[in-house]
């Protein structure tokens, strides 16, 4: 009996022996990991960071990017052009541009919110008719040509669907043939306003009588415009859609109405996307190319 109690009391000395030769910080080292894994069930990047893993991933395939609730980048790019009849004979041209965008890096994947970007509209006057049935048989020649451009660049929608917008906005667009088009509750949709800078505006006037005499008056001062618009976007009820229709509408001062169409994106939003994303800066290309 002696004997056996002896051997236990070696055995549980030599066990203990070996619990203090393990190398130190060891033991916390891996519950720190453990502790790391519960918190963050993610993977850790090449720069050492705890990056996360998209939502209904676990940590096992926390690497896989999800289809569904992936982090995305939303664009909407829209562009069109016009003729505005002011009177008999008397038009305006107009072409205008846009570019929003909505970065949502976290893993909701909510298409609906604040987008920001820029706006770009030219327009220019065409009175040849006008002036021709305005003078007829005088002996007077004369030329008008004025038009401008204006630009935002601090361009805002804030875009909801049914379930959040406000129910008595008034989000009708004529359909063209004396209708109206409204949104289905689905359908994200936005209304407000905003003011396009004047970047350059011209006037050119000039008169010649049949015995010589000229007239000349020009003009370039620039003024604001104030500018509303409504917009929906074509709805996607299971919110898998990566590209949808976009149509807005647009008054102005002087009668200035039009509808354009366009496109509303969901583009990936990783880091690395992001960062790309970031280098092209497609609102700034396109400010400066109408700022030449």
């Amino acid at each position: 009996m002696k004997k056996t109690i002896a051997v236990l009391l070696t055995a549980l000395l030599l066990f203990c022996l070996a619990a203090c030769e393990q190398p130190a910080g060891a033991a916390s080292g891996n519950k720190k990991q453990e502790e790391s894994a519960a918190i963050l069930p993610g993977t850790i990047g090449p720069d050492g960071h705890n990056e996360e893993a998209p939502s209904g991933t676990s940590a096992v395939d926390g690497e896989k990017k999800s289809s569904l609730y992936d982090p995305s980048i939303f664009v909407i790019e829209a562009s069109g052009s016009w003729r505005q009849e002011l009177a008999p004979g008397y038009s305006a041209d107009y072409e205008c541009e846009l570019y929003l965008e909505k970065v949502d890096p976290n893993d909701s994947r909510s298409a609906a919110g604040l987008y920001t970007g820029v706006f770009w509209m030219k327009s220019s006057v065409d009175a040849a008719d006008f002036l021709k049935d305005f003078l007829k048989d005088a002996p007077v020649k004369m030329g008008f040509e004025a038009g401008g451009e204006g630009i935002c660049d601090n361009l805002t929608m804030h875009l909801l669907d049914g379930y959040e917008r406000d129910p008595f906005g008034d989000y009708a667009i004529p359909d063209g043939h004396g209708g109206e088009v409204l949104p289905v509750k689905e359908a994200l949709v936005g209304e407000g306003g905003f003011i396009a800078v004047g970047k350059q505006a011209y006037l050119d006037v000039q008169a010649r009588g049949a015995g010589g005499e000229q007239l000349t008056h020009q003009d370039s001062q620039t003024g604001d415009a104030e500018i509303s618009y409504i917009i929906q976007i074509e709805p996607d009820v299971n919110r898998t859609a990566t590209q949808r229709k976009a149509t807005i509408y647009l008054t102005g001062a002087g009668g200035m109405r039009a509808t354009i169409e366009g496109v509303w994106k969901r583009l990936p939003g990783y880091r690395d996307d992001l960062h790309e994303y970031a280098n092209e800066n497609k609102a700034g290309q396109m400010l400066e190319k109408h700022l030449k």
